[in-house]
């Protein structure tokens, strides 16, 4: 009887080993693949964030050059009124020169 205690305690103590072993197994296998997922996760949210950003800058340079044209408008307007005033004006003092010689 003492020696299948003995025994018993050997097999327990054997059977424990083994569940620590493959414990460590599980918990390297585990470590792993959470390494990889975690990786996978951060390629995608970098891939989406480049994403974004390249995004964002298409939309400020169509912006700008939105907002360019339309200065370039008004500057194209402003300079024609210019123009039209110092017409008007020359004209007008053609004619008064000519009023004056006459």
């Amino acid at each position: 009887m003492a020696q299948e205690t003995i025994q018993n305690i050997k097999d327990a103590e054997l059977k424990a080993q083994q569940i620590l072993k493959d414990a460590e197994v599980e918990k390297a296998a585990l470590l792993k693949k959470a390494r990889e997922e975690g990786a996978a996760f951060k390629e995608e949210l970098t891939g989406r964030a480049n994403e974004a950003a390249k995004k964002a800058v298409a939309a400020v340079e169509e912006t700008r050059d939105a907002a360019l044209v339309k200065a370039s408008v008004r500057a194209e307007a402003v300079i024609n009124g210019f123009t039209g005033n110092v017409q008007g004006k020359r004209d007008a003092a053609i004619q008064a020169v000519i009023d004056e010689i006459a």
